[in-house]
């Protein structure tokens, strides 16, 4: 275990690490703490990492129930504002991907609104309970049990991205098999392009601006550019990651070694 005396670490991580050995050293619900990080390569910017173990065996599980291993191991990020910041909850693993309240496969989504639902003076004591909660809803198959509101789809951006519109249907993919290509995009203005075309690794390219700008059926001094495309039956859920190196993991399960090949 890591030492989690850096001076890195806030007032308010340190209490989040001092109640989560108490809560393991109570043995409360099997939760077990195995691992600290205080400087995480791939955690959020300012959050520590604290991996925790949660004995799931004893759980009923129903037929449309998550498949739960006896124990199941679960990665914190713990920001540096808790507890008035939340933290995130993260498997190394995809096996509840598709799920009901996981998000891009791998995060499982505690509380429906943090700003209702999340009550700092709980600390880290309700947010084990909360997790504890999740596996047994998990396991009894009622993430979205008759009567609760459902979780919409939902995706993290930012206005400044720019706006994206989607002016001509996207291809299918096929046997199993992604779609790989470009999408052809239009830049209307600094905050908006449009996707005025797709184009398929297998077939022909415009060899020049002029042809691709003839493709898309735009004028001569039309902006245009070409963004790498992935298309894919697998289910990723809604929520994109943040940087490409996410979205490529991400995809990796998706992606035939053929279909990289020919990329």
């Amino acid at each position: 275990m890591s030492d989690p005396t850096s001076t890195a670490v806030t007032a308010g991580q340190h209490l989040a690490l001092d109640q989560l050995r108490q809560i393991a050293g109570s043995r409360h619900q099997g939760v077990f703490l195995t691992h600290v990080d205080t400087a995480p390569a791939n955690a959020p910017t300012g959050c520590i990492e604290a991996r925790i173990s949660v004995g799931c065996a004893g759980l009923p599980r129903a037929e449309n129930g998550l498949r739960l291993r006896s124990e199941e191991p679960v990665t914190l990020y713990i920001p540096r504002d808790f507890p008035f910041e939340i933290p995130w909850v993260y498997t190394r693993h995809r096996r509840f991907a598709g799920a009901p309240h996981v998000v891009w496969a791998r995060y499982p989504c505690l509380y429906r609104s943090t700003a209702t639902e999340w009550d700092p003076a709980d600390g880290m004591y309700g947010f084990i309970t909360r997790l504890l909660d999740w596996f047994r809803a998990a396991a009894a198959g009622e993430l979205d049990a008759p009567g609760e509101p459902l979780h919409p789809p939902h995706a993290v951006g930012d206005y400044a991205d720019g706006l994206l519109v989607v002016r001509r249907n996207a291809p299918v993919a096929e046997d199993d098999e992604p779609w790989l290509g470009a999408a052809l995009l239009h830049r209307v203005s600094d905050s908006r392009s449009d996707v005025v075309g797709w184009l398929p690794f297998e077939e022909p390219w415009p060899a020049t601006l002029a042809e691709l700008r003839a493709t898309a059926r735009l004028p001569d001094e039309a902006a245009v550019f070409l963004a790498p495309a992935v298309i894919t039956a697998e289910h990723l859920t809604s929520e994109y990651p943040a940087t490409a190196k996410a979205l490529i993991k991400a995809l990796a399960p998706a992606t035939s070694p053929r279909a990289c090949s020919s990329a």
